[in-house]
């Protein structure tokens, strides 16, 4: 082979061999630079999950607390709300279901009390009750268990459950009034809720007059007139001291003649 040949055919090798070399550095630089981008993709893909799943689980627990929240919010709203304000009645009256008194029966003057349907069970009502009159000659005696009692007034205070009715009543007798005498009687009373005395209602003045039939003492007092009557009845120890006298002579007397014999 010539020269000329030999010298051709190099260069040619060398292009190739140049042109291989290129090739290949050309294709590990385009796989290594291809497989960079992949795994830090990977990478980044895995980080948002992550932080998506993270804001997951924040969302849903400020979500929960949220909840709990508005929960107790609306917990104590109703505690401190349910039973505020003043008591809302179905029924408030005084009455006078027996209002003359007479030998066989005193005179009853009674208050009803029912709370609105709408108030829920936990709410319980107070009432403060008092009945009074100024006239001389009654007393009160029998009907509720009262606080405070005297003869011309009568004071309590009581509880009335949501959809219970409350009748509370005092009975009038005669503390020497006569046929044909009355007295007037009124009634005072305050409604609130429970623990909240101070938004209460109140209703005062409510006034009732009870006629005298025939005289009828309060029981105690009956009890003590028939002590009286039969310890004053003129003359009635002295026939019981001369009758003890006589029986005592006798039996000593008969002591006496039994000693004899």
């Amino acid at each position: 082979m010539s020269k000329d040949s030999d010298s051709n055919t190099t260069p040619c090798l060398r292009r190739r061999v140049l042109q291989a070399s290129a090739a290949g550095l050309l294709t590990g630089t385009a796989i290594s630079v291809g497989s960079t981008p992949i795994s830090a993709q990977e990478n980044e893909t895995d980080a948002d999950d992550e932080a998506a799943g993270n804001e997951t689980e924040t969302n849903d627990e400020e979500e929960k607390e949220a909840d709990e929240g508005e929960e107790e919010a609306d917990e104590e709203e109703e505690e401190s709300t349910t039973c505020d304000g003043s008591p809302s009645m179905s029924r408030t009256s005084v009455t006078t279901p027996n209002s003359r008194i007479t030998t066989e029966d005193p005179a009853v003057v009674e208050a009803n009390f029912r709370p609105d349907q709408m108030i829920p069970d936990e709410c319980t009502i107070m009432v403060d009750l008092e009945f009074s009159f100024t006239d001389a000659g009654f007393q009160w005696g029998g009907g509720a268990e009262w606080d405070q009692a005297t003869s011309d007034l009568v004071v309590g205070t009581f509880e009335v459950r949501p959809g219970e009715i409350r009748d509370i009543r005092a009975e009038l007798h005669t503390q020497g009034a006569e046929a044909g005498d009355s007295v007037t009687v009124v009634a005072d009373y305050e409604l609130w809720f429970e623990g909240n005395p101070e938004e209460s209602v109140q209703q005062s003045g409510i006034r009732h007059t009870v006629e005298v039939e025939d005289p009828n003492p309060a029981p105690e007092e009956q009890e003590d007139d028939d002590e009286i009557t039969a310890e004053s009845v003129p003359g009635f120890g002295v026939p019981g001291a001369l009758a003890g006298i006589g029986g005592a002579a006798y039996v000593l007397k008969s002591r006496l003649i039994g000693g004899s014999e």
